[in-house]
């Protein structure tokens, strides 16, 4: 017998910018806490073993990223084999 898993995702992802910040909301596939990158540059790599670790209260997690200058704010969320990137407008 055959079995599709479905893969995982991330979903209701909220992007919410601020003056020079960016909150990000989420509901992970897991509790695990995701790894979230967000900078006024898109990342050149997807290599996430240096992306910050979100806060997480079970599936519901969060990460707010400060320093950010005006204009476009690239983030990116991985949360093990699932991963949902964007892009906001930071103040």
């Amino acid at each position: 017998n055959w079995m599709l898993v479905p893969r995982d995702r991330i979903a209701n992802v909220r992007a919410t910018p601020g003056t020079g910040s960016l909150a990000l909301n989420w509901t992970a596939p897991s509790g695990a806490a995701c790894k979230v990158t967000a900078a006024n540059t898109a990342p050149v790599t997807s290599d996430d073993s240096s992306d910050a670790d979100a806060t997480a209260h079970g599936r519901a997690q969060t990460y707010n990223a400060t320093g950010l200058s005006s204009g476009t704010a690239y983030w990116r969320i991985t949360c093990g084999t699932a991963r949902s990137s964007g892009t906001a407008t930071v103040n």
